[in-house]
């Protein structure tokens, strides 16, 4: 489970460092690239949701800036 943990910390921090544009087009990609893959489909949604944790996070605090 620790394994687990630490990828999902370093996928998160590698996401986070992207900005919002490029994000919304790796989730595209990703998309396409999964569904071709064949992989379970649980493991697709769980990339794109983590996808769509960062943006949401970054829209998040962008609109505290304001």
């Amino acid at each position: 489970m620790n394994e687990l943990k630490r990828l999902m910390d370093e996928l998160i921090h590698e996401l986070y460092k992207m900005d919002i544009e490029e994000l919304y087009e790796l989730k595209k990609v990703w998309a396409m690239e999964l569904k071709e893959s064949r992989l379970d489909e649980r493991l697709q949604d769980f990339c794109i949701k983590a996808v769509d944790l960062v943006i949401e996070k970054k829209e998040s605090n962008c609109k505290r800036r304001e």
